[in-house]
């Protein structure tokens, strides 16, 4: 995905003309930002953002709003080290189609991405395909820490587990009830749905994100 991410970048460098600038304050970047994007367009324009009541100003300074913008992104967003839109948080279409636009914005402009985003979604919203590998690599991401450390050494070693009930307690919160096993657990993570990473109205923006760099 790295490789794909950069020869995007190559593509789209130096695309951008002209200069959108507006100024934030630093407790509420997601709000105004949210709120700006709503009434100014920023295709094909550098983003060139200060806080208020700050002298500073620069690619430094931009970066940070960025940066504090994805940060309140993660907040709304579900998952442990993978982030997507959850399926109980309202976020209008209109905000999540914002949210893809200042993504994609960053990248074109700074090359920078954040990290936190759910990689299989991108790569499926990009690319319309996907494999097992990457799906099972971003849901493990996306589950609690815990529970990602006890499937991946279930998934090595089946044997060494004497009790399976908290491997079944989460494949049945999925509705999975299948058998697990070393051989089939991967395979019965990914037929738990709703499924974080196998991707419904409610996906991640990425769906934006592709949108925008493929309509440039």
């Amino acid at each position: 995905l790295q490789n794909d991410l950069t020869y995007l970048r190559d593509k789209f460098k130096g695309s951008l003309r002209g200069t959108l600038e507006f100024e934030v304050s630093r407790d509420n970047v997601f709000e105004e930002m949210i709120a700006t994007f709503k009434k100014r367009t920023s295709n094909n324009k550098n983003l060139e953002i200060t806080f208020k009541g700050e002298d500073a100003t620069g690619e430094g300074v931009t970066r940070d709003a960025l940066s504090l913008f994805f940060e309140k992104v993660y907040q709304l967003f579900d998952g442990e080290n993978e982030k997507v839109p959850g399926f109980d948080v309202d976020l209008e279409e209109e905000i999540l189609t914002i949210i893809g636009t200042v993504i994609t914005q960053a990248f074109v402009q700074f090359g920078t991405f954040p990290y936190k985003l759910c990689r299989a979604a991108l790569k499926y919203h990009l690319y319309d395909s996907n494999d097992d590998q990457i799906l099972m690599a971003s849901y493990l991401n996306y589950i609690a820490n815990r529970e990602a450390a006890m499937i991946q050494s279930f998934r090595n070693n089946a044997n060494s587990h004497d009790d399976i009930q908290p491997i079944l307690d989460v494949l049945s919160e999925g509705k999975v009830y299948a058998k697990p096993t070393s051989e089939n657990i991967s395979e019965l993570c990914l037929k738990i749905r709703p499924h974080p990473t196998l991707f419904s109205e409610r996906d991640v923006a990425a769906p934006w994100v592709s949108w925008w760099l493929r309509k440039r």
